[in-house]
């Protein structure tokens, strides 16, 4: 379990349907989304509505996608479409996390379709310390997303 992990794990209030539990950092406009173990076409649907929710209610930020504990086993498929697609919030920064050298190259061939496709790619740190430096943001403190 990563250090991410066990600092923003879902609330007890948030039992099912599973919902993603986004962190934000109000003082650096910086939210955290932490990825569902399994890099599956379903869980990245339940992150882009996630996203789309926050958006629409708080406006875009910069993100940090958190994909420390996705297990390697992935069907590419699902991460070439996600490569061709654009980013809802693409005109802020983002930074992938991810904890493995299997996952670093996984993303890293993301990254070159999706620079093929025209769009920005995100970098890839391997924690959260690193996240936070590449955005000036080391002082982040995240605290739940809670809609009334």
């Amino acid at each position: 379990m990563t250090l991410a992990t066990k600092l923003f794990q879902a609330p007890a209030f948030l039992a099912a349907p599973f919902v993603i539990p986004l962190r934000f950092d109000q003082t650096n406009k910086l939210l955290l989304l932490p990825f569902p173990e399994r890099l599956t076409r379903s869980n990245f649907d339940l992150a882009d509505s996630a996203l789309a929710t926050f958006v629409a209610r708080r406006g875009p930020a910069d993100t940090i996608v958190d994909f420390s504990d996705a297990c390697e086993e992935v069907d590419t498929t699902v991460i070439l479409a996600r490569a061709y697609a654009p980013w809802p919030a693409d005109h802020k920064r983002r930074v992938f996390i991810v904890s493995s050298d299997v996952m670093a190259g996984l993303f890293r061939m993301y990254g070159m379709h999706h620079a093929a496709a025209g769009f920005d790619v995100p970098p890839i740190v391997r924690s959260l310390e690193d996240a936070l430096s590449l955005l000036g943001a080391t002082d982040a403190t995240f605290d739940p997303v809670i809609y009334d």
